[in-house]
């Protein structure tokens, strides 16, 4: 059982070296942390890692099973600052890693304490943890939550090392770092005020503090403190260093656009900055050549439905959102509002004003390919955006052009659970008018007396469909516009139906501009024509002869009188 333990334990602790460390040894010395795994540096490992606990001995040790590790403890203040490394600063290898020593024998907990520390400024996180998974939970817990910050896989605990400085002011070098992971703006000055403790750092952790603490500082366009954390390095080493290296082209480069987007693209085969090109990407949207749009929007996709991260979301999402394929639009809103990161209320708020945003776009482009496709995807989609403000503006700008197709059903279906304002009451008249629907049209407007188009169309369908009572309500109610009631009574003319005019022409001609003054007076003169004229008497057969007689005389006389002259 034991040797089957042993065996096991080792094989764990050699496949955690070599994945921490996939690129083989060579001769040349690098600045880079490195995890010995050859035959030379096998005794010394095996050794170690007895004494750090990655292996066993014979006495039937148990390792604590994680999911059963207590809650962290509140902080407690200790006499000496638990993350000095200044013993370690000249460890650069593996194989550096201190000796066992008689006096270590003599005190375990302090030669734990100094191995662990050593790993930890050689950057073995997964090591220490792998330490600590033996150790009591309270004693270390301060190293917990700096593996936990270095190694960079979950988000940061500002408040724990917030509070760890008041026990030890050296550790507002760890929370700025913290603060600048968490990409809270508090940390730039922060860390600005510490570089000579981050100088005085171990080589490998002050490279892992410059890889997590540079690319926020290119993100929020602090490029001249991210120059200042490089320059703790030496040139020989910024150059022995790939990632060293990649963080020198990302300052040099990234702020100011100078740098190609080709270059941006490798940039981003770097975890660490793959997130700051994707956004310089982001930014030059609108020159982005098309083949590097492509892969932007691939690495974006990624980003999103991994939810990597939470910083750059809604840059990153609104980018998505612009360069939807308009051919499958609804598909790809579709898509968005699948991804895991938005099961959150909050980011699903952000995904729905994008979506929202992106509709509108497409509705209100001057391109009517465009509308009818924005259209088509809110038929599809407007019952899974939310009823606030922003989306049923949408709505209302979606019954809009639907009223103006003549798609009456579609302006009901898109309205028809919206809060009804002035404006929606308004598109619903207009859809009852044009559909003929004259019952939801009076009821609109009995509903909304004091609105005037409603009243307007009302008052228009009432005359024409000779419903007076609905008719003289709707006038009345549109006193104080008397455009509008000569409306009404024109209609009602055309109608041949004359009870609005005599109720109500009088009065209204002296309110009436100039120009419905004419109105009014057309309306007078077909009023006129329509009356009826008096009729001459009727000629019996037997006064006929006297009244040709009496012309003749009248003649007779008119010629004598001009010969006369």
């Amino acid at each position: 059982m034991i040797r089957r333990l042993t065996y096991a334990s080792l094989g764990l602790a050699l496949a955690a070296a070599a994945h921490a460390d996939p690129e083989p040894v060579t001769a040349t010395p690098s600045d880079e942390p490195v995890r010995e795994n050859n035959a030379a540096g096998l005794d010394a490992f095996v050794e170690t890692a007895i004494r750090s606990g990655l292996l066993v001995r014979n006495d039937g040790a148990e390792p604590i099973e994680l999911d059963s590790v207590p809650a962290l403890q509140p902080i407690v203040c200790t006499e000496q600052y638990p993350l000095d490394f200044s013993v370690e600063k000249s460890l650069r290898r593996f194989t550096e890693l201190p000796v066992p020593s008689a006096e270590d024998d003599a005190d375990p907990s302090a030669a734990f304490l100094k191995d662990m520390r050593a790993k930890l400024a050689l950057g073995l996180y997964s090591e220490a943890r792998a330490m600590l998974a033996f150790a009591p939970e309270s004693d270390w817990q301060v190293y917990r939550e700096f593996i936990e910050l270095m190694n960079g896989r979950s988000e940061p605990d500002i408040d724990y090392f917030r509070q760890l400085t008041s026990c030890h002011g050296e550790a507002e070098l760890w929370l700025a770092v913290s603060e600048l992971r968490g990409y809270e703006p508090e940390g730039i000055e922060r860390i600005q005020a510490h570089i000579p403790r981050l100088r005085a750092l171990p080589h490998n952790l002050r490279q892992d503090v410059a890889t997590s603490t540079i690319p926020t500082l290119i993100l929020l366009r602090r490029a001249g403190i991210a120059q200042q954390v490089l320059s703790t390095f030496s040139a020989e080493e910024i150059e022995n260093s790939t990632q060293l290296t990649a963080l020198k082209t990302a300052i040099a480069d990234m702020p100011d656009g100078s740098e190609s987007d080709d270059r941006l693209v490798m940039l981003m085969n770097r975890p660490t900055l793959k997130l700051a090109a994707l956004l310089i990407l982001i930014e030059r949207n609108d020159t982005l050549r098309p083949t590097i749009k492509e892969f932007a929007l691939e690495e974006a996709w990624s980003i999103l439905e991994q939810n990597d991260t939470k910083h750059g979301f809604e840059q990153i999402l609104a980018f998505v959102m612009q360069n939807l394929e308009s051919d499958n639009l609804y598909s790809g809103l579709q898509r968005v509002r699948t991804l895991p990161i938005a099961e959150t209320d909050e980011i699903r708020a952000a995904v729905d004003r994008n979506i929202i945003e992106s509709l509108d776009a497409y509705l209100t482009s001057a391109e009517p390919a465009a509308s009818l496709k924005g259209l088509k995807t809110l038929t599809q989609f407007h019952a899974n955006l939310p009823y606030d403000e922003q989306g049923n503006a949408l709505r209302r700008r979606g019954a809009e052009i639907a009223l103006d197709l003549g798609l009456i059903s579609l302006v009901e279906a898109l309205l028809d659970s919206v809060e009804r304002d002035a404006e929606v009451t308004k598109l619903l008249a207009k859809a009852a008018y044009w559909s003929g629907a004259d019952d939801d049209l009076f009821d609109l407007r009995t509903a909304y007396p004091g609105l005037i188009e409603v009243n307007r169309l009302a008052g228009v369908r009432a005359v024409q469909a000779g419903a007076a009572q609905v008719a003289s309500q709707a006038y009345a109610e549109l006193d104080g516009e008397p455009s509008k009631q000569l409306e009404l009574i024109e209609q009602a003319a055309l109608s041949d139906s004359w009870a609005l005019y005599d109720a109500n022409a009088d009065a209204l001609s002296e309110e009436l501009s100039l120009e419905d003054g004419l109105r009014l007076e057309r309306v007078h003169r077909v009023h006129r024509g329509t009356e009826p004229q008096a009729r001459p008497d009727r000629i019996r057969p037997y006064q006929i002869a006297p009244l040709l007689e009496a012309s003749k005389l009248a003649l007779s006389s008119s010629q004598a009188g001009a010969s006369h002259e």
